[in-house]
C-alpha cells in the first residue's frame, strides 16, 4: 500500500488487531442486525441450500463466522492480516471454514455471483466510494442480497473520508432499480464518544431481470 490517508486508515486497523486475541469474542457476538436480517431474507426465499457470501472488510470476522455457522460458503476479505489471522482462528476453533484473502479493497478484484454481499463499515475506508458500491451491487448476482452498512463522522477522521447523508444508502439502492428489504437511519447517544453516534445501513434484494 503507499502512504496515504487511506493507507494510515488500514494501518490503524491493523495495529488493533495485532493486540486483540480470538478469545476475546463469541461465535455470534455482536453481530449487526442487518447481517441477520439478511440472511434469514435469504433463507426465507432460497431454503437452506448452500450459497455463496462475500465480506467485504471482514474485520474480526463477527459476520464471517456468523455466516459460516447459517451455512454459507463465505469468502472473507481484508486489508489487515492480523484481522485475517483472527478470523483463521476463530473458525478453527469453532470447527467452522470460509476462504480468508488479504488483499487490498482498493484494487481487490470480486468474484462474480455473489448470493450475499456484505460491506460492514468499510466504504469510508476507499476512494471513490460510490464506485465501489456500484462495483459490490455488480458482483451479487440476480436475486441476491446486498448487506452495507456505514458509521458517521468522528471527530479523528480525515476530511477525505466519505460519509452518507440521511436516506442516502437507501437511494443508491434503490436507484439502481434494487429492492430495499430493511433501511436504518440512526442516531444514538455514545457516552464514551460523548457524542451522537450516527449508524446507517441497508438490506437490499437485487431484482431478477437485471
Amino acid at each position: 500500500m503507499t502512504d496515504d490517508i487511506f493507507s494510515r486508515g488500514y494501518q490503524q486497523w491493523e495495529d488493533r488487531f495485532k493486540q486483540s486475541s480470538a478469545d476475546q469474542q463469541p461465535l455470534q457476538g455482536d453481530v449487526g442486525r442487518e447481517i441477520q436480517i439478511a440472511v434469514d431474507a435469504y433463507r426465507d426465499r432460497y431454503g437452506e441450500s448452500v450459497a455463496r457470501a462475500i465480506d467485504i472488510g471482514a474485520g474480526d470476522g463477527r459476520h464471517t463466522l456468523y455466516l459460516a455457522a447459517h451455512g454459507f460458503d463465505v469468502l472473507a476479505v481484508d486489508a489487515a492480516p492480523s484481522g485475517i489471522e483472527l478470523i483463521r482462528q476463530k473458525l478453527e476453533r469453532n470447527s467452522l471454514a470460509a476462504q480468508l484473502v488479504v488483499a487490498d479493497l482498493r484494487d481487490y478484484a470480486i468474484p462474480e455471483g455473489a448470493d450475499l454481499l456484505v460491506a460492514s463499515y468499510v466504504a469510508h475506508l476507499l476512494p471513490d466510494p460510490h464506485a465501489h458500491i456500484r462495483t459490490w451491487q455488480s458482483k451479487v448476482r440476480p436475486g441476491g442480497i446486498c448487506v452495507l452498512s456505514t458509521r458517521g463522522r468522528l471527530p479523528h477522521d480525515p476530511d477525505d473520508f466519505w460519509f452518507p447523508e440521511d436516506f442516502e444508502l437507501k437511494r443508491l439502492f434503490e436507484d439502481a432499480g434494487w429492492l430495499v428489504l430493511h433501511a436504518r437511519e440512526e442516531d444514538n447517544w455514545n457516552p464514551k464518544m460523548d457524542m451522537l453516534f450516527r449508524q446507517r445501513a441497508v438490506v437490499a434484494l437485487k431484482p431478477e431481470a437485471q
